[in-house]
């Protein structure tokens, strides 16, 4: 099977797409944020097209917003989220869109996790439940939100613990392993997506922390392989 791309990326697209996205963040953590001033001026510019070189697929989490993390202008980054960052069918599908149709096609896919995810967290009262440290669900869960944290069962079970968690500590540690494994299984998922590969682009995954606003990368980086700009 053919599989038609918009254009492949190239090393210099990806060390520059990555050096845009760390050059942001570092601009948001230090509150110097240059973007989403001037709304007006940036949504007449792409009102009729789109060409963004970075994608995300981040969690739905209010806390974590990627454009403003990332401190990115309005038509520069393609952004999903859901509960618990996972790449589902849909969620490949409409990565795979943005890779055939945007001329040129997106360099960067971030995977994007965070501290203390909410979906993660329901995912390991599900799967591992611990009852001297985790809580109930508020709710009695719904069949479309049981069939969405079961699909972060994989990431709960590969960090199961040989003991359970004996305090709090423990626990929000454990959880925050799922946390991690997550992103690196989802990061895999991309990294094998046959749209992705003949593209070029470069998939890599972070989890953010909520209290510091930092992003610790849990795959290679380019700047860690060493991809220059020439």
């Amino acid at each position: 099977m053919t599989i038609e791309t918009s254009g492949t990326v190239s090393a210099k697209d990806i060390a520059t797409c990555f050096q845009d996205l760390s050059a942001g963040h570092t601009r948001y953590k230090q509150g110097l944020a240059e973007h989403h001033q001037d709304s007006k001026k940036d949504r007449e510019k792409f009102a009729d097209h789109q060409t963004p070189r970075i994608c995300i697929l981040a969690c739905a989490d209010s806390r974590v917003p990627p454009e403003i993390v990332f401190d990115q202008q309005i038509g520069h980054m393609f952004v999903l989220r859901v509960a618990g960052n996972f790449a589902d069918d849909d969620n490949q599908a409409s990565l795979e869109y943005a890779i055939q149709n945007f001329c040129p096609p997106p360099a960067i896919i971030v995977v994007l996790g965070h501290e203390r995810c909410g979906a993660v967290k329901a995912a390991v009262e599900t799967f591992d439940p611990d009852p001297k440290n985790s809580k109930p669900h508020r709710t009695h869960p719904s069949p479309r939100l049981k069939a969405l944290v079961t699909r972060l069962k994989d990431a709960v079970e590969i960090t199961k613990p040989p003991v359970s968690p004996t305090n709090k500590d423990e626990y929000e540690k454990r959880v925050d392993n799922a946390v991690r494994k997550n992103v690196e299984i989802n990061v895999d998922k991309l990294k094998n997506n046959e749209v992705i590969q003949q593209s070029g682009a470069w998939v890599v995954g972070g989890r953010y922390d909520l209290d510091t606003g930092d992003i610790e990368w849990l795959t290679p980086t380019p700047n860690q392989l060493e991809i220059k700009l020439n």
